[in-house]
C-alpha cells in the first residue's frame, strides 16, 4: 500500500482539528513550500507564514500572508497568533553546533508571537523512532 505526503499532512491536520477553531489565526514558521497552509485554509484558518527562503508556491497559497523571516526573529507584534506552527524546524537550529542557547531563543521568539491562551504546535520527525520510520520511507 502506497501512502502519500498528503494523506500523511492530512492525517496530521485530522488529529490538530479538535484544537483548531475556524476563523483563528495561525502562523506556520518555515512554511517551506506551504503545502501545511493549503490545510489549514481547507480547515478555516486565517494562514500566515514566514521562512527564510521564498519558495514558488508561496504567491498562489500564502499570498502577502508570507513574510521572510526566521524563527530568531518572526516579523510580527507581540501575542500575533492564536495557534503558532513549527513543522520540521527545530532540527534545523544551530545545524552545526547545536547550541542551547538558540533552541531557546528559537522557542521563546515562538512564544511571543503566540496569545496567551494561544497553543505552539510543534511536529518533530525522528526517523530513528521504528514507530515513526515507515512515515518517512515511501512505502509500496
Amino acid at each position: 500500500m502506497k501512502h502519500s505526503d498528503a494523506d500523511y499532512k492530512n492525517k496530521i491536520i485530522q488529529k490538530l482539528k479538535p484544537y483548531l477553531k475556524k476563523g483563528n489565526k495561525i502562523l506556520d514558521v518555515g512554511c517551506g513550500d506551504c503545502e501545511d497552509d493549503r490545510y489549514f485554509k481547507a480547515y478555516g484558518l486565517d494562514a500566515y507564514g514566514i521562512d527564510i527562503f521564498k519558495h514558488k508556491n508561496v504567491d498562489r497559497i500564502l499570498g502577502r500572508k508570507f513574510k521572510l523571516g526566521s524563527i530568531y526573529k518572526i516579523p510580527y507584534i507581540n501575542n500575533s497568533f492564536d495557534y503558532v506552527f513549527c513543522h520540521d524546524v527545530l532540527h534545523h537550529i544551530d545545524e552545526n553546533k547545536k547550541r542551547h542557547a538558540r533552541y531557546i531563543a528559537g522557542l521563546t521568539e515562538l512564544k511571543r508571537v503566540c496569545k496567551k491562551n494561544g497553543k505552539i504546535i510543534i511536529l518533530e520527525a525522528n526517523r530513528y523512532n521504528p514507530i515513526f520510520y515507515p512515515h518517512m520511507v515511501q512505502m509500496e
